[in-house]
């Protein structure tokens, strides 16, 4: 659409001047200008994630975007300029669609939860506290000394993993799969993976183990004198059997009793327990029909 027959928004005019398209077949026409001004930060995008881009190259280097929150902004100026000169239908039609698009997947097509049994968890820091010699025996310790054990972890920067030690097959490979998600992580952003999902959960040392280990690479981030401490993902327990069912309130409750815990999953202790209270009350009603 030419400039001669339609006249854009300041914001569109903003945008096909930022592309930097100073072809003088498209001087007049801001909207060709401007999209081609977004597929170039669409390119620049994916280059900077590692990915090679299969389609035409941009008409020259510009900044990619930080976030794919910033995608439908940019699509919002394109449809708000074509309403206001009569051309909804178009909007409707080719840029809503891909707006909605951009919302709904972001950069990474679909959100994936990371999941493994609490079993698998304990056996994993069982080996990397006995090679580190700060326990040897983790998994026969009781309950109050695991959880002592882990919290002091979590106040504690430095990794569980050395360099120069021969895992087993399974450290390493639970491991892996923990660095590839941090990669994920650093290339698409948080809303890659939302939640880290604990099946066979019983106790509080069962979430604490999988802080600790997400700690080991740098999903987990301890506090600092200047900080709180973070995680990337939320972590959450899978109470599977009727026992942990009626258990997961005293549960929950324990959890957020300890700071560091608390202050990663924000949200208050009794907020917190509410709805594992709501699952052990459903337990006990008599089922009909």
């Amino acid at each position: 659409m030419s400039e001669r027959l339609i006249e854009p928004t300041a914001g569109l005019r903003a945008m096909a001047d930022a592309a930097e398209d100073d072809s003088p077949y498209r001087a007049d026409e801001p909207y060709r200008r401007a999209v081609r001004g977004l597929h170039a930060r669409v390119h620049a995008t994916a280059l900077a994630r590692g990915i090679t881009p299969n389609s035409p190259p941009a008409h020259r280097s510009l900044p990619p975007y930080t976030s794919s929150r910033e995608l439908p902004a940019d699509l919002d100026i394109v449809i708000t300029s074509l309403r206001s000169h009569g051309a909804a239908d178009i909007a409707e039609a080719r840029v809503e669609p891909v707006r909605r698009s951009v919302e709904l997947f972001g950069f990474h097509l679909c959100s994936l939860d990371l999941r493994q049994n609490s079993e698998i968890h304990g056996a994993v820091l069982d080996e990397l506290f006995r090679e580190v010699m700060v326990c040897d025996h983790y998994l026969e310790l009781d309950e109050p000394a695991r959880v002592a054990l882990l919290t002091a972890e979590l106040h504690s920067p430095r990794p569980l993993r050395a360099p120069y030690v021969a895992y087993s097959e399974l450290t390493l490979s639970e491991l892996e799969i923990l660095e590839n998600a941090a990669i994920a992580f650093e290339r698409f952003g948080a809303s890659v993976i939302r939640q880290y999902v604990i099946s066979k959960c019983e106790s509080v040392s069962d979430m604490l183990e999988v802080a600790v280990l997400l700690r080991e690479v740098g999903l987990f981030r301890p506090g600092t004198h200047d900080g709180l401490p973070s995680c990337a993902c939320g972590i959450v327990p899978m109470f599977e059997t009727i026992p942990d069912l009626q258990g997961a309130s005293a549960t929950i409750r324990a959890v957020f009793e300890i700071d560091v815990y608390a202050e990663i999953a924000g949200c208050s202790t009794v907020a917190a327990a509410r709805s594992a209270e709501a699952a052990a009350r459903a337990m006990k009603r008599p089922h009909t029909g």
